[in-house]
């Protein structure tokens, strides 16, 4: 992107050029089930989490991925917190 590609002003060209050059949002990882549930980890906004059904706990941002013991550690000390 350059300063000369305003939003109002690019042309349709430019616009699929820039929206083929934008990074993909990385896949979710399944780690394995803990109680009935998919546990994954991912990558977002604000950094790197586990996730089981609606609980998400912080993962390490050293970009390791946790094994699913880890991970299942780290989804119970969330619970504990709450």
């Amino acid at each position: 992107m350059t300063a000369e590609d305003n939003v109002l002003t690019v042309n349709l060209d430019r616009a699929l050029a820039l929206l083929s050059n934008a990074k993909e949002k990385p896949k979710a990882k399944v780690l394995g089930k803990w109680q009935d549930q998919e546990v994954t980890y991912q990558v977002g906004r604000y950094g790197p989490y586990v996730r089981c059904g609606k609980m998400m706990a912080s993962a390490k941002k050293d970009g390791t991925i946790p094994t699913l013991d880890e991970a299942i550690t780290l989804i119970q000390n969330k619970m504990r917190e709450k």
